[in-house]
């Protein structure tokens, strides 16, 4: 998809739950007749930036929204056999999570 400007994706729009891992999947899925726009799903990295990077530029906040050197390192850890694919990420879920650098979640203990 050749984007003209940014893609803003947030998980609080009707067409799926309030689970980011919903919204990512609902973004990159090919849809068929009567299920949205056809021909609109995103790739995986657009979707994500969609999420994170663009949001927060928008939005005018500083150091968030990529993992870069000098941004805040806040992030989530899933546990997939499959990084291309949402779904298994859905499945998967989340199993770590990191504020400001320091690992604030983990399901493993």
């Amino acid at each position: 998809m050749k984007l003209a400007g940014y893609i803003l994706i947030g998980s609080d729009w009707p067409v799926v739950s309030a689970n980011p891992l919903d919204t990512l999947v609902a973004a990159t899925e090919s849809r068929i007749e009567g299920q949205g726009a056809l021909n609109e799903e995103l790739k995986l990295l657009d979707a994500i930036e969609g999420m994170t990077r663009w949001p927060a530029e928008q939005a005018g906040f500083d150091h968030v929204g990529a993992l870069e050197a000098g941004y805040h390192a806040d992030m989530i850890w899933i546990n997939s056999s499959d990084f291309n694919d949402p779904n298994k990420w859905r499945e998967s879920g989340v199993s770590k999570v990191w504020k400001s650098g320091s690992l604030i979640y983990d399901a493993d203990k």
